[in-house]
């Protein structure tokens, strides 16, 4: 189900498949600044985290403020 979520309701997977790097940042921030968001994050409901797209949810959170809602694929993956 695609859902419009607050970013401050969003939480980064505690174990993520690849580390959060600033320079990766930075790239995803200019391009989200031109382009938009080109594909929602995906959210794991059981857990209350980001499945898919760590890095971009940092990015959004140097563009947006935290009441700012993004498009999310909401799945339910048990842990």
């Amino acid at each position: 189900m695609l859902k419009m979520m607050p970013l401050a309701s969003l939480k980064a997977h505690p174990d993520p498949l690849r580390r959060v790097e600033s320079e990766d940042v930075f790239r995803l921030r200019k391009i989200i600044e031109h382009f938009g968001m080109l594909r929602p994050l995906t959210y794991n409901k059981v857990t209350d985290t980001i499945l898919d797209g760590d890095q971009v949810l940092s990015a959004l959170r140097d563009i947006h403020p935290s009441n700012h809602k993004v498009p999310v694929f909401v799945v339910s993956v048990p842990a």
